[in-house]
């Protein structure tokens, strides 16, 4: 497991599992068998392949497209997307492109 605390720069592509207390400049891709925890900001994009995982806990200032497995408790600037093979969880209080969720 990698853990990093501070700023990355992107775009960035997420194969293990990668714990982010941070930043990344750009757009991040979280590929089959890769898992990212969030408590941080993504800047640009945040894409899920099928068979990768992700967990926002922070904020996506551009869009999310999920195609594999993604719990979103935090912010979503901009839209989510997701297929109709992939699993998606939305905390309640979260808040995607402008909307709070019950």
């Amino acid at each position: 497991m990698t853990v990093e605390f501070g700023k990355v720069s992107g775009p960035l592509a997420i194969r293990a599992d990668y714990v982010l207390h941070g930043m990344v400049t750009g757009d991040v891709v979280v590929e089959r068998g890769g898992r990212l925890n969030l408590f941080g900001i993504v800047t640009g994009d945040l894409r899920v392949e099928e068979g990768g995982t992700a967990e926002v806990r922070g904020m996506v200032s551009k869009n999310v497209l999920n195609a594999g497995s993604l719990e979103a408790y935090g912010m979503i600037i901009g839209s989510l997307s997701s297929t109709p093979e992939s699993s998606t969880v939305i905390a309640p209080r979260s808040q995607i492109n402008g909307v709070t969720q019950q």
